[in-house]
């Protein structure tokens, strides 16, 4: 029961953010990773490794795994991949995120 209460739990992760992605076919590709051999797998996280790239970037761009993505998708993949790293290091480097969390203490 508890498994199943599990599953359940992370279908229902998946299926929101599914829904928030809006493009059926990011989702199937990061589907066929989940569902991959590990060899596949593994070679994909050497990839990132090697490139110095998140594994969801190297995962949506690979050609290891279907469906292919349109040049435009991965466009997309990459932009928000660098505005997600450019908003990490400017929260991170802003003196109010500092006086921020020295104020929680």
């Amino acid at each position: 029961m508890t498994l199943n209460d599990g599953i359940k739990s992370f279908q229902k992760s998946i299926d929101e953010l599914a829904a928030k992605i809006d493009d059926t076919v990011l989702t199937q590709k990061l589907k066929a990773f989940v569902d991959a051999d590990e060899a596949v797998k593994t070679e994909i996280r050497q990839e990132a490794a090697a490139e110095d790239v998140d594994l969801v970037v190297a995962i949506l761009r690979t050609e290891l795994l279907s469906p292919g993505l349109t040049p435009q998708q991965i466009e997309k993949v990459f932009n928000s991949y660098v505005a997600w790293n450019n908003a990490v290091e400017n929260v991170c480097s802003s003196p109010s995120f500092f006086r921020r969390a020295s104020e929680k203490r």
